[in-house]
């Protein structure tokens, strides 16, 4: 609503929940202030790279729950300050290489219970040097590509339940050693790579429940040695 344009002191806007299906471009234009936008829950179809123009101080956006399918090229380059970004629950099934540049301050992203095929491609998250937190759960990945996360040096966080992933290859996970927590559960994997596993030497917390392993190989958790919590329930066929 253009009416918001004349509120230039606002920090927090909460429009959640209600039956927005547009938002009109240069919308916050003059929301210098805001820091956290909550927008969740509506029927959003489309942003575009002139939507947040103006909400260089917002660090928290939620779009979860919306009906967004496909992320263009500068979407999100006005949040400079970002840290949180939940695109949860959407219908996102395209995903520009450069849709998240400028997003440096970025440490929660959510993906989850979208329309991805693959994951992301690895030059989106060059994009994002401070990211702690993946949510990709949810979606129909069945496959890591290697390398998938190797810029991702600062991730402690990954979250994949529910992503159709049928394997788990010995350099899926590449390049996380700051890993502390991982969930595959609720997948379709039946084994488990120990040299896929073994370099996440920081991982203190994995979820493997609700798969099809037959067998755990000897030495599948070789080398995690912070290893706090280990969950491997509901795998019926063992």
């Amino acid at each position: 609503d253009s009416s918001i344009q004349f509120y230039a002191e606002l920090t927090f806007l909460d429009l959640s929940s209600n039956h927005l299906m547009t938002i009109p471009q240069r919308t916050f234009a003059y929301q210098k202030k805001l820091q956290e936008v909550h927008l969740n829950h509506n029927k959003i179809g489309q942003i575009s790279n002139k939507t947040f123009i103006g909400l260089s101080a917002v660090t928290v956006l939620n779009l979860r729950g919306n009906q967004i399918s496909e992320l263009h090229q500068g979407t999100f380059t006005p949040l400079l300050k970002i840290e949180e970004l939940n695109l949860g629950e959407n219908r996102i099934g395209y995903l520009d290489p450069k849709a998240f540049d400028g997003l440096s301050q970025l440490r929660i992203l959510y993906l989850d219970d979208n329309a991805l095929t693959t994951v992301p491609d690895p030059v989106i998250f060059q994009a994002m040097p401070s990211l702690a937190e993946l949510f990709l759960g949810m979606n129909t990945l069945q496959s890591i590509q290697a390398g998938a996360f190797q810029d991702l040096k600062g991730l402690t966080r990954l979250e994949l339940k529910g992503a159709s992933l049928r394997n788990i290859s010995h350099d899926s996970f590449l390049g996380l050693q700051e890993l502390r927590i991982l969930d595959l559960s609720d997948n379709r994997l039946d084994r488990i790579s120990s040299v896929g596993l073994s370099k996440l030497v920081r991982l203190e917390q994995l979820s493997l429940g609700q798969n099809d392993f037959e067998v755990i190989s000897e030495g599948a958790f070789m080398g995690l040695k912070q290893l706090k919590r280990l969950e491997v329930n509901g795998a019926l066929k063992l």
